[in-house]
């Protein structure tokens, strides 16, 4: 075992200044130093073989901003520790954990490590991976390290990158640097001898268990865990952060982990510099802090789940899943005593979630009034008698079957008949534009509405409605327009609706998932939830043909024969 190191070795060798922590001390106490060579060496590659590559300083060399220096570049690569079996000093930190918020440069930053392992690192035929969850992400920061190549007339000469594949190799070593993700068919048995994970808080449990054992053989492996806050309280990326925080803290001891955190305190005004500061290391360089405070009061104005994106992208925030997606007092704010004979003759717009044969159906109708800046809603829910009857859930189907809220299908199992006949009804007392629909479990019964119903004998039996349908994919990309404009017409009380009691309840049952383009879809409270959101996401189809979404969706559109044509991407 190494002597321990004391901070008077540290003083008379000149390295004090970098004993940062509690766990510093304690791996002094192991016999871990600080060779303040090796981290200068790691300075100078930065600066003299890497370039910026975005924004206003594209070309220039890559200084290092004082956290990306003090915080994780210098003790990186300049705490060491001796190593018995390498008969030599290796590096002491293994795996670093990089959580920051958004738009701090953390790519980049990775990009750069990875590239300093690729090149200086030393070892004949290193591997190097930028890892993500899907190809897509991998990319993000593999194109940044190939950027960086090509901005650098040093680098250029010292690498290759293969345009085919963008693998980058260092000629000299045969090192390479290749973007991998859970897509790629070799990723099992890996060899690293560094990793670097654009947003962690996607990395699923199969690929983690790649990536986390695949240093074996390396003298000094190094994976690098990049990533803003994620939306789950469980997960690979919450056990990492769970773990760096106990080494902070004392809780936990392990010499090999550095976890450099910035995030800003739980409970903070989301408009409070401080917090702002604290999530955000790279202000006044790649993040301004009046365009934050900006943000910040817009996402005030836009209701709860912009405030939950702003904590979580801009401060760094654990926004958990678990919450709800809606203010409920805005949207009981909203509530209004109207019905049917009231909206007759509007012009509208259908969303239709056609249920298994088991569960709610729900159709929804969206009145868009542009000129006040509201929108009145109207749902028909249907739910089998035998749901109602023997539902554990919790929910009073009873209650809102008596009280009109809900209608019953006699039996088992939904009655689509009873269904079309409604829709056909809506559809001869509104001018309904447009309805989308889930595809899934729903083409048979929309072609019969569009193109009418025949008996066996070729007789029409039903005419066809008047309203148009289109497939409506259930993506984020589709969802994400909706959901954020729904959210500010709630805050603004702009949301109208009868005060049914079933839809208030599945309102305050939607979660969204955000990805990390702060792009959101509803989903259910947790996987197994018995809380239903079906009369929502019926309601957010609909109100996504409304003048108040702009955006375009990939959609199937009906044509007059029962056919269906495809739109959009």
């Amino acid at each position: 075992m190494a002597e321990p190191v004391t901070i008077a070795d540290a003083k008379r060798d000149g390295w004090d200044e970098w004993i940062q922590s509690e766990a510093d001390l304690r791996a002094m106490a192991a016999g871990c130093r600080f060779d303040v060579a090796r981290a200068e060496h790691a300075r100078a590659f930065f600066r003299d073989f890497l370039r910026l590559t975005e924004g206003h300083c594209a070309g220039q060399p890559f200084e290092l901003q004082e956290w990306q220096w003090r915080r994780v570049i210098g003790p990186t690569f300049g705490w060491v520790r001796w190593s018995d079996h390498f008969r030599a000093d290796v590096r002491r930190f293994d795996r670093v954990l990089l959580f920051v918020a958004k738009k701090n440069g953390k790519s980049p930053l990775a990009a750069a490590i990875g590239l300093y392992m690729l090149c200086v690192d030393g070892e004949q035929g290193g591997k190097v991976f930028s890892a993500a969850t899907d190809r897509e992400q991998a990319r993000i920061v593999h194109n940044h390290a190939v950027a960086m190549v090509d901005f650098s007339e040093r680098l250029t000469a010292a690498c290759k990158v293969h345009r085919s594949t963008f693998k980058i190799t260092h000629k000299a070593t045969r090192s390479t640097y290749t973007a991998l993700s859970s897509e790629s068919r070799s990723k099992e048995g890996l060899n690293a001898n560094c990793i670097v994970i654009d947003e962690l808080h996607v990395v699923d449990d199969e690929l983690w268990k790649v990536l986390r054992y695949a240093f074996a053989s390396r003298a000094e492996p190094l994976l690098v865990m990049a990533t803003t806050a994620g939306d789950a309280s469980h997960g690979v990326c919450r056990q990492q952060y769970n773990y760096g925080k106990s080494i902070l803290d004392g809780t936990a001891v392990d010499h090999g982990f550095l976890p450099v955190i910035f995030e800003a305190e739980r409970d903070c005004d989301i408009e409070d510099e401080n917090a702002l500061r604290a999530a955000n290391p790279s202000l006044g360089v790649t993040v301004v802090m009046d365009r934050l405070k900006t943000d910040a009061a817009e996402a005030k104005q836009h209701g709860a789940s912009a405030v939950a994106a702003f904590r979580r992208y801009r401060l760094n925030q654990w926004v958990s899943a678990e919450n709800p997606w809606l203010n409920m007092d805005w949207w009981n704010a909203g509530a209004e005593q109207y019905n049917e004979s009231d909206l007759i003759g509007q012009r509208c717009f259908g969303g239709l979630d056609l249920s298994k044969t088991h569960d709610l159906t729900a159709f929804a109708l969206v009145f868009p009034d542009m000129e006040a800046g509201t929108v009145r809603l109207l749902l028909k829910m249907w739910i089998p008698e035998q749901r109602v009857n023997e539902s554990d859930d919790s929910a009073p189907w009873r209650d809102w079957v008596d009280g009109g809220h809900v209608i019953e299908c006699p039996g088992r199992v939904i009655d689509y008949a009873m269904i079309k006949r409604e829709i056909r009804r809506l559809d001869q007392l509104f001018q309904i534009e447009c309805v989308s629909f889930d595809e899934w479990n729903a083409t048979a019964t929309v072609g019969e509405l569009d193109a009418g119903e025949f008996d066996a004998n070729g007789a029409m039996i039903a005419e066809p409605t008047r309203c148009d349908f289109a497939a409506f994919r259930q993506t984020i990309r589709n969802f994400a327009e909706p959901c954020r404009q729904f959210d500010r017409l709630v805050t603004l009380g702009a949301v109208r609706h009868p005060g049914n009691p079933c839809l208030t309840w599945q309102a305050g049952n939607v979660s969204v998932y955000t990805d990390p383009n702060e792009n959101m879809r509803p989903v259910k409270p947790g996987k197994k939830s018995n809380r239903k959101i079906d009369g929502m996401v019926a309601t957010l189809m609909g109100f996504a043909r409304t003048e108040f979404c702009t955006h375009e969706t990939g959609e199937t559109t009906y044509q007059g024969d029962g056919s269906m044509t495809y739109v959009g991407a």
